[in-house]
């Protein structure tokens, strides 16, 4: 006996099209006939990811041309395998406005990519963008997004004024001002990951936001005392979760942070601190 796709219940379809990407739904279901294409407009919530497999230009072109009638809710998008897709992009949702849009992430985009996205789209609850050109960027270049809670950017510099619903924020290239400014900026802030390395001068004291109670750090030769110095200025830490970007030049830092003496006085100072080092 022959079992054809199409005979299958509707309930079976969606528990295929719940192990498969957006794109590969896209390319093998969409308008093959109007049944697939319906079901597939009921999905809610979708993600798209044109970062993660290559796309031939028509493909892509096909499959941007599809998105105004389904749910989409997240994109991440690079030119990683397409070196227009980013410009190509953004022409096509400027024109055509995706209204379930609430997480975007920008990998290597322009400045200028990146404030006709953001402010096209100031309803976005995730943000995150990820470039080798934020030295160039200016201050404030982002607009003020009042439902953003999780964000992702290379400075908070970026951000313009004091987001009071981010919760939970990343900074690839966290400098000492954005250290003294977290406060200021992200008030309620309760998870915070950071890349620091020993340019950074620590400041005799930060006032954390009150809130915070998560730590990720990714230290490049960080040493230990400056570190501690840190982590005893967050007073209602929680979880810590410590890692080196580079092993074989952080070797001088890793004996004080696999010692348990060294830990003693944060320990005292923290109640019930959970922590992993990641070497």
């Amino acid at each position: 006996m022959i079992l054809m796709l199409e005979d299958l219940p509707n309930e079976l379809l969606l528990f295929i099209f719940n192990h498969l990407s957006i794109i590969d739904i896209l390319c093998c279901f969409y308008c093959l006939n109007r049944r697939f294409s319906s079901l597939i407009q009921t999905i809610k919530h979708l993600h798209i990811d044109f970062s993660c497999q290559p796309l031939s230009k028509t493909q892509f072109i096909y499959i941007i041309n599809q998105l105004h009638t389904l749910n989409i809710k997240s994109i991440q998008i690079s030119n990683r395998y397409y070196i227009d897709a980013i410009p190509i992009f953004i022409s096509y949702i400027l024109r055509t406005k995706l209204i379930h849009l609430r997480s975007f992430t920008l990998i290597d985009a322009d400045r200028n990519t990146i404030v006709k996205l953001t402010h096209s789209y100031p309803k976005l609850t995730t943000l995150s963008i990820e470039s080798l050109l934020w030295r160039s960027m200016p201050r404030r270049l982002l607009p003020y997004f009042s439902n953003l809670t999780h964000c992702r950017l290379s400075t908070l510099d970026l951000l313009n004024g004091c987001h009071t619903n981010i919760i939970n924020l990343t900074l690839d290239h966290c400098t000492t001002d954005n250290l003294i400014q977290l406060n200021t900026y992200v008030p309620n802030l309760r998870s915070l990951t950071l890349i620091l390395n020993n340019c950074i001068n620590i400041p005799a004291t930060i006032n954390f936001p009150i809130h915070l109670v998560s730590l990720k750090l990714i230290l490049r030769s960080v040493l230990f005392n400056e570190f501690e110095r840190l982590i005893m200025m967050i007073k209602y830490i929680k979880n810590l979760t410590v890692s080196f970007s580079n092993t074989e030049h952080e070797v001088h830092c890793f004996d004080q942070y696999l010692s348990g003496e060294s830990w003693f006085a944060i320990n005292k100072y923290v109640d019930n601190l959970q922590f992993n080092i990641i070497v």
